[in-house]
């Protein structure tokens, strides 16, 4: 198990970001707090509390939003940063683990990077995958010229198949080679997630390692 630095409990071997323990959090200067299931109430340690008014809606992207005397925030971000207070690098987005912007639960939520945070995204024109054919190597290095960029060159001559990958910090990473792209994008949608994971678990374990 990794040293408890600030708190946390983290075991690499099951747990791909340190576990939540808490039942709630107090956040908006303690005025509001964010309890397990994410659901909103005004902290009964407020020392205004007899003043403080809770307002809620749901923003027109999708997230809860609420504002106690005139102070507004959401609730998954809030939580977040009492959660993981300390945290990796660039790891400065919450994302909803299950992509439902009203599920606000603790277990929902993680800390990720912006190319974590677009990779755990649904978009039905997703594909998932490249078509590798010379004809795909030659468009790709016809754009990569145009920007003056330097050439895709392959390892081995083009496979001819739909191979499942995803984009990650400006690098390619392969799930699998495909004769049919139904089964190349079921791929990808079925690997996002362990890949997401294990990016995250090197993240943690690299910063709680190294943290003094």
């Amino acid at each position: 198990m990794a040293p408890k630095h600030y708190g946390y409990i983290f075991e690499p071997a099951v747990d791909y970001q340190p576990r939540v323990v808490r039942e709630w959090v107090d956040v908006c200067n303690g005025r509001a707090r964010v309890h397990l299931d994410g659901s909103v109430t005004l902290s009964p340690d407020s020392k205004s509390r007899d003043f403080d008014v809770l307002g809620h809606q749901v923003n027109p992207s999708g997230y809860n939003s609420y504002e106690v005397n005139g102070w507004n925030f959401t609730a998954y971000k809030s939580a977040s940063y009492q959660l993981w207070k300390k945290r990796p690098k660039g790891l400065t987005w919450t994302d909803h683990i299950d992509r439902d912007r009203a599920n606000d639960s603790f277990p929902n939520l993680r800390p990720v990077n912006a190319s974590l945070n677009n990779l755990n995204q649904y978009r039905p024109t997703t594909k998932g995958y490249v078509h590798e054919t010379q004809e795909w190597v030659d468009k790709v290095n016809a754009a990569r010229a145009a920007k003056r960029q330097r050439p895709l060159i392959l390892r081995e001559p083009p496979r001819n198949m739909y191979i499942s990958c995803c984009t990650y910090k400006g690098e390619r990473h392969e799930f699998g080679a495909f004769h049919d792209p139904e089964a190349a994008t079921a791929c990808h949608n079925a690997s996002k997630e362990p890949f997401i994971q294990e990016r995250l678990r090197e993240l943690w374990t690299a910063f709680l390692w190294t943290a003094e």
